[in-house]
């Protein structure tokens, strides 16, 4: 289960997540299916690549032929343009051995050298993941930096912040393989919420982040892009460069200061005492501290479902049937978090 959410959370990072779904499930059924056991015997991804590589092609024009149409329609675009390749990449091979080859070799590498050093191989990754390694913390938050950056089995750039906190979601929320609740640092808020487009698109339009962060701020460290939106005539909002940006409005809440600490020193083990100052993507696990009605995979959840379902990403979204409606500012009183910017 640990490979298969590591595998998914760095190629969960196409334009539509049911498709990337489809498409993960479609190749490893397919390879399982003629015995190349990719999870279990990660080498047999290598050995037989060339069926490796046809069956990413074969399954991605399945689930093009099935979601691009409606995929298309909710995003104004054309159907022609759907593609769940990275980085608008159209090359197979690169795609195949960047996003495929990179996280299955975490857990061969890990076998090999755990044989060679006469032990069983089977829970090496679930070893590296939870073992102290120096700089990493023994968190959640530490485990996402780990997959990332360790200096030999770190996946990099294959990797982004959002999906390896989205593993960190996975295995602790969604799929409760590393949860423990007698210890903070594995337990619901452990790791910080993960900001994909989605979120991002959610919590700028129903007026939130701007709640947190002035939009001047959020141009100078380029959350918001003028002009480098979908046709030119709109701001491109890069949710990820939230991360990091100080929340001066944020900082003016003792509440939302009290509950950063508890979340940076006791949960993430981000800090060995009290932040200087509270950081954007911290304050939605940090309300949610406070009142307790809701864990960060809840609000990531959430998001989500707003995001898919009723938010999409055009001038145009689904605003009357959405729930977020009475509370949004989008919807209720400042039209232009809709209309000027695109995720």
């Amino acid at each position: 289960m640990l490979r298969m959410l590591l595998l998914s959370a760095v190629i969960d990072q196409g334009p539509d997540i049911e498709g990337v779904r489809r498409l993960a499930v479609g190749v490893l059924n397919d390879l399982y299916s003629r015995e190349v056991r990719v999870l279990h015997r990660p080498l047999d991804f290598f050995e037989h690549f060339h069926i490796s590589a046809t069956s990413i092609e074969e399954c991605h024009a399945v689930v093009k032929a099935a979601r691009a149409a409606a995929w298309a329609e909710r995003n104004d675009s054309n159907p022609a343009k759907y593609l769940l390749y990275m980085e608008n990449a159209r090359q197979t091979l690169g795609y195949a051995i960047y996003r495929w080859g990179a996280p299955l070799a975490v857990p061969l590498m890990l076998t090999q050298e755990a044989g060679a050093r006469g032990r069983e191989g089977a829970d090496v990754l679930h070893r590296f993941l939870t073992a102290d390694h120096g700089c990493f913390a023994r968190s959640v938050e530490g485990m996402t930096y780990l997959i990332k950056d360790h200096a030999r089995y770190g996946l990099g750039k294959a990797i982004g912040d959002k999906a390896a906190h989205l593993f960190g979601k996975w295995v602790v929320h969604s799929f409760p393989l590393l949860l423990n609740r007698d210890d903070p640092a594995w337990g619901p808020w452990s790791y910080e919420v993960p900001f994909d487009s989605n979120a991002g698109r959610v919590l700028y339009r129903t007026g939130i982040v701007t709640g947190w962060v002035d939009e001047a701020r959020l141009r100078r460290h380029e959350v918001i892009q003028p002009g480098q939106g979908k046709g030119g005539d709109t701001a491109y909002m890069r949710v990820t460069n939230l991360r990091g940006v100080e929340s001066e409005l944020a900082q003016e809440s003792p509440a939302i200061v009290a509950a950063n600490k508890e979340l940076c020193v006791r949960h993430l083990r981000s800090h060995k005492r009290a932040p200087v100052k509270v950081q954007a993507q911290h304050i939605p696990s940090a309300v949610s501290l406070i009142d307790g009605t809701m864990t960060p995979g809840q609000i990531d959840d959430g998001l989500i479902k707003v995001g898919t379902e009723w938010c999409f990403n055009t001038g145009t979204p689904r605003c009357s049937e959405c729930p977020l409606r009475s509370v949004c500012a989008g919807a209720t009183e400042q039209p232009d978090l809709i209309t000027a910017v695109r995720t």
